[in-house]
């Protein structure tokens, strides 16, 4: 099968652990044909903070994605300026059977839904990752342009089959907010690279002291002083491994409690591969702010989270394998159990383990596979 992925609202790098990198990939380890429209930005691989612009055209990813680059550009409207880029001709000369679009904010919902008219045996997904954590729909502006963009995405959205939310809240947000009908729209989570996961050598560390670890782009809303803090204060011979880049605004504070733990080990910045070795070699990750792909990524690898796991996120706590901040106690309480290795710690481990499939990105790639057949199938 032919399918064509479109990523235009944001920039695009290859080998990085986001949904539109993975999702590509793993439709083509399932055997299928690929192609990826994004615009020529991309991070900066000296400094990844930072984006540049890179050449339009076409290449190839290690995975034999085909990646078309096109020039990233903005159409206004009123007060707007909304990313757009001129892809018609890009997806006519695809001839995909399935089109999957990466985000509803931008204009190629049009394109794509204008091609879908005219090309009524191919079938169109979008989703949606946008939701009230991280879309201030406080602000006058924000809420007139979601009010324009649901007028619009109404309209395209009768072209659309289904609409992905990859959260249960952005689902929900994607109904109230962004024009997608109740029926169309399901969940599609986001996970591990299990391709990379599973070939990794398998470390026993069962008889080992618990390892926590933690990452990211730290700073103080990321709560990272919080959890160092906290593990200082337990009394074990257990560790925590923090692996990311730490900002001014916390600096001082983080080099003194390094200075007076040897338990807390900092690593620095980690590329994909070497994030997933941490994970596999940890007993359980702990995270003390708003939703991370790193939740998902490490109960790819069946290991169990702690987090503060607010309404909208409960699919990482659906299968009994994350201590939920809000509700199973606190930190302090929370690095105890796991060090302890008390009941609630190993069910929470058994089940990350049992369930670590269900965050796999070759089972997240086959369910929209599955969809597309289905629907083919009721024609």
């Amino acid at each position: 099968m032919k399918i064509l992925h479109i990523s235009t609202q944001n920039s695009y790098t290859s080998g990085w652990n986001y949904h539109e990198n993975l999702l590509t990939k793993h439709h083509r380890l399932l055997g299928h044909d690929v192609s990826l429209i994004v615009p020529n930005k991309e991070h900066d691989r000296k400094n990844p903070s930072e984006i540049i612009d890179c050449e339009e055209g076409i290449s190839y990813d290690d995975n034999g994605v085909k990646i078309i680059r096109r020039k990233l550009k903005h159409k206004s409207f009123l007060f707007l300026k909304i990313p757009f880029e001129s892809i018609e001709d890009d997806i006519v000369q695809e001839k995909p059977d399935l089109i999957f679009v990466h985000g509803m904010v931008s204009f190629s919902m049009k394109q794509v839904a204008r091609y879908i008219k005219n090309h009524s045996s191919c079938i169109a997904f979008c989703d949606n990752h946008l939701d009230v954590e991280n879309c201030n729909t406080r602000s006058l502006r924000t809420r007139f342009r979601l009010f324009v963009l649901k007028i619009k995405n109404k309209r395209y959205m009768k072209r659309f089959k289904i609409c992905y939310g990859v959260t249960p809240g952005r689902a929900e947000f994607a109904i109230k907010y962004l024009g997608s009908p109740k029926s169309k729209t399901k969940i599609s989570i986001m996970g591990g690279d299990d391709e990379i996961i599973n070939s990794l050598p398998s470390t026993d560390i069962s008889d080992k002291p618990t390892i926590f670890i933690t990452g990211g782009k730290l700073n103080k809303k990321k709560g990272i002083i919080e959890i160092m803090n906290s593990f200082s204060r337990s009394a074990t011979n257990s560790k925590l491994i923090i692996f990311g880049t730490i900002s001014e605004d916390i600096e001082p504070d983080f080099n003194s409690i390094i200075n007076k733990d040897p338990r807390i080990e900092f690593l620095g910045w980690k590329n994909e591969i070497e994030i997933y070795k941490l994970l596999t070699k940890s007993h359980v990750a702990i995270f003390n702010s708003s939703h991370s792909v790193l939740w998902e990524s490490a109960l790819a690898c069946g290991k169990p989270i702690v987090a503060s796991i607010k309404n909208g996120f409960n699919h990482l706590s659906e299968y009994n394998n994350s201590w939920n901040l809000n509700n199973d106690g606190n930190l302090d309480e929370a690095i105890k159990a796991f060090c302890e290795s008390n009941k609630r710690a190993l069910e929470l481990s058994k089940n990350a383990k049992r369930y670590k499939k269900q965050f796999a990105y070759s089972t997240i790639a086959q369910h929209i596979i599955d969809d597309y057949y289905d629907l083919k199938s009721g024609e």
